[in-house]
């Protein structure tokens, strides 16, 4: 059965549904969560999308994320994404709101919150081949040297996630 989301206007207001194809397919503007977890020295968790993604397969990306069912909170979303993908529950806070302008996942309105947690973790293996706690800095500096190879969604809302934060 496929997913069903909320289509929603420029100011984040419901104006109809469609299934995640139709959605996708007409270019639909929806909604996203994602999530960045911190530990205790400021490392941020990042994990690597499973081989046998259809999208992004193999690259890293947000702790978690994903996309927000119709009559669903983002936050309720990032709270189910987080168990579903870390297998872990923590307080949220949300940082920023913006439509994301990545060519690959146009019209999508992007929530991203952030916690702490220290592990263990226990992601699901299907999606999610690896994680890893990066120092902000190193990050920085391997996307910008090609050296990790991220995913383009990630790489716009880590930019603007930094930017916000002022790192």
């Amino acid at each position: 059965m496929s997913e069903i989301f909320d289509i929603i206007d420029q100011n984040d207001n419901v104006i109809g549904q469609a299934s995640r194809e139709e959605t996708h397919k007409k270019g639909l503007l929806h909604r996203v969560v994602d999530i960045f977890i911190f530990n205790s020295q400021g490392e941020i968790l990042l994990q690597k999308r499973s081989e046998k993604k259809d999208t992004n397969p193999g690259l890293w990306t947000f702790s978690a994320g994903g996309h927000v069912e119709s009559g669903k909170t983002y936050l309720e979303t990032a709270y189910r994404e987080l168990e579903e993908e870390l297998g872990i529950k923590t307080e949220l806070e949300e940082v920023i709101t913006f439509v994301s302008q990545d060519p690959n996942h146009p019209n999508q309105m992007i929530k991203i919150f952030i916690g702490a947690h220290e592990g263990p973790f226990n992601f699901d293996k299907e999606e999610v081949d690896q994680i890893e706690f990066v120092k902000i800095r190193k990050l920085k500096r391997e996307i910008r040297l090609f050296t990790r190879k991220c995913t383009p969604g990630f790489q716009e809302g880590f930019k603007k996630f930094c930017e916000t934060k002022g790192l």
